[in-house]
């Protein structure tokens, strides 16, 4: 079959088109990499219904992840849902980001820290009318009801020091209500989130005391990244993160002073002066 020269012509054109296409194609198909967060609240405080029916969380946390995100420009979304859930996507999928949660030994080669929410302390609580008979040490705590969230940092911790007795609940909304019934007799907290608590459940702050500390979780609380993620991506939540705390945003979130102004310089693992 012949072709024409006014064929040719359009066969040149149309290929031409295609190759430069296909130089810019890498170009025009490159993505900005979604964040997809992951976090379960232990407190109904940190929590809100929006207009449209959806539980949207209110706490610190957020407050700094939603920080973080804009710092970084990078488009997120954020998922609810327990703490096994969160860190099977965090185990398995890229750019996914956990918080607030827990850094430890174990953990720490498994994951990017992309920074520090806040320090915590945490304590074993009881009701401060049953202050006599409550356990002044982790051996004696051993023999009573604790409340827990299954899966959470605190169950896995409880399981890990051989607690017998764990109640496990959905969230910690009934804690208070099982203790006064004597259907537990312990719950896990930490110091700074026991106060909004007692508050939310319109209750004195001296309600429940806190009587042995769970020295494993009085740690830091941060940040995640999964391992699955380009180490790109860490890198600018990490950059972004360091821009937050140099520049006074991470205080006036959290409240307090970052405990230790992270180097600018940026490891694979994460790992600077404030870790």
């Amino acid at each position: 079959m012949q072709i024409s020269y006014r064929q040719r012509s359009g066969l040149l054109v149309v290929l031409s088109i295609l190759f430069m296409f296909s130089l810019r194609a890498p170009v025009l198909l490159a993505q900005e990499p979604v964040i997809h967060a992951y976090t379960q609240l232990r407190s109904p405080v940190d929590r809100v219904t929006d207009a449209e029916g959806r539980v949207v969380p209110v706490d610190m946390g957020t407050q700094l992840f939603h920080a973080l995100m804009a710092e970084a420009g990078l488009d997120y979304d954020i998922t609810l849902s327990p703490w096994a859930r969160n860190i099977q996507a965090l185990d398995n999928q890229p750019n996914v980001l956990a918080y607030t949660f827990v850094r430890s030994a174990e953990r720490e080669d498994k994951y990017y820290w992309v920074g520090l929410v806040q320090n915590i302390q945490s304590y074993l609580y009881g009701l401060k009318e049953n202050q006599a008979n409550l356990p002044t040490s982790l051996e004696q705590a051993r023999q009573y009801r604790v409340g827990s969230i299954r899966d959470d940092a605190y169950d896995n911790l409880l399981h890990d020091l051989g607690f017998p007795h764990i109640v496990h609940i959905n969230n910690s909304s009934p804690w208070l209500t099982l203790m006064e019934r004597g259907r537990i007799d312990l719950v896990p907290y930490s110091e700074l989130a026991i106060g909004n608590y007692l508050e939310h459940q319109n209750q004195p702050p001296d309600r429940l005391l806190p009587v042995v500390e769970l020295e494993a979780l009085s740690t830091g609380l941060y940040f995640a990244l999964s391992k699955h993620s380009d180490e790109a991506v860490f890198r600018r939540l990490r950059q972004a993160y360091v821009r937050m705390v140099a520049s006074g945003e991470y205080q006036s979130i959290v409240g307090q002073p970052h405990p230790q102004l992270p180097n600018s310089v940026v490891t694979s693992q994460g790992s600077d002066a404030s870790n």
